[in-house]
């Protein structure tokens, strides 16, 4: 049988601890500090439930391997435990209650990553913005040394044309003067 405090008085001992009354009202538990004096006596009537528990948590992890979502097993306990251990402590919350709580934590972490998300995307959008204007430098850069690329290559075509003519003059003025009766 289980003891609470709702048949304990306080400062009354039990196996586990004991319940004090609380300065602002109502109970708490402080339990016995481990390991336990007299130690615990591991008799057969205690092997034999400690082979049962064993036995049931076997059977528990071989459900869970047929499960097709196990982790959804677990939370659904854990609920339960949750909803009877607020009860036992006097706290009273439902399950919907806890739905509602876990909810509103769900909503405050999307909330929260999508703050991060925007904060992420102000970053790379301010990245985009400096890599633009440095492209579109470099972009202008590049036209320029087209640019002169192409005035070098029309100024040396002129030249060559001019070196060319200047070979041809010098290659007229020779004939002329191997020409006979040519005096310089």
């Amino acid at each position: 049988m289980l003891t609470g405090p709702d048949n304990m008085q306080p400062e009354q001992q039990s196996k586990t601890g004991r319940y004090v009354a609380l300065p602002r009202g109502g109970m708490g538990f402080i339990p016995n500090s481990l390991p336990p004096d007299p130690p615990v006596g591991v008799d057969h009537e205690m092997w034999t439930l400690l082979s049962e528990a064993d036995r049931a948590i076997g059977r528990l992890d071989g459900v869970t391997e047929i499960l097709p979502n196990p982790d959804l097993f677990v939370a659904m306990h854990v609920r339960r435990e949750a909803v009877l251990s607020s009860q036992i402590e006097g706290t009273q919350a439902s399950l919907t209650d806890l739905q509602a709580i876990v909810l509103g934590l769900r909503g405050f972490e999307i909330e929260k990553r999508a703050g991060e998300i925007l904060k992420h995307l102000g970053r790379l959008q301010q990245e985009y913005r400096k890599f633009y204007d440095e492209f579109d430098v470099l972009g202008t850069h590049l036209k320029n040394a087209r640019n002169k690329y192409e005035e070098a290559s029309k100024r040396l075509s002129k030249f060559e044309g001019k070196l060319s003519m200047s070979a041809e003059f010098e290659s007229l003025d020779s004939e002329a003067k191997e020409l006979p009766g040519r005096k310089e």
